[in-house]
């Protein structure tokens, strides 16, 4: 997110992985998941933090969850935001040994 290497990131997901934000919308296709991080990386500087995480491994796949904390700042506005929350990750890894998102989910504390 810091670098902002969206193809990297975007390459991390497998084709049907459903991203969660902290509102509770769902973005569950490759484009909407790009269109998502396309406007987020058009207007935000992200500064993100993940505290330890939980994992629990399930065969081929795995979870992860556990608390971030993150600083955005707008682009346009010079708005900085301070975050937190909760991430619940699904991974799974397939014939290649790569580890591919199948799930993400954002939270974020009030």
């Amino acid at each position: 997110m810091h670098d902002k290497q969206e193809e990297a990131i975007l390459s991390s997901y497998t084709r049907n992985a459903v991203f969660i934000d902290p509102s509770g919308k769902r973005f569950s296709s490759p484009i909407a998941i790009r269109k998502l991080y396309d406007q987020v990386f058009d207007n935000l500087d992200s500064d993100l933090h993940f505290g330890p995480p939980e994992v629990r491994r399930h065969g081929s796949a795995f979870r992860a969850s556990g608390t971030y904390t993150e600083t955005l700042g707008n682009h346009k506005t010079g708005a900085v935001q301070q975050i937190h929350g909760t991430y619940d990750f699904t991974l799974w890894t397939y014939y290649d040994g790569h580890w591919s998102f199948s799930r993400m989910k954002w939270t974020m504390a009030n």
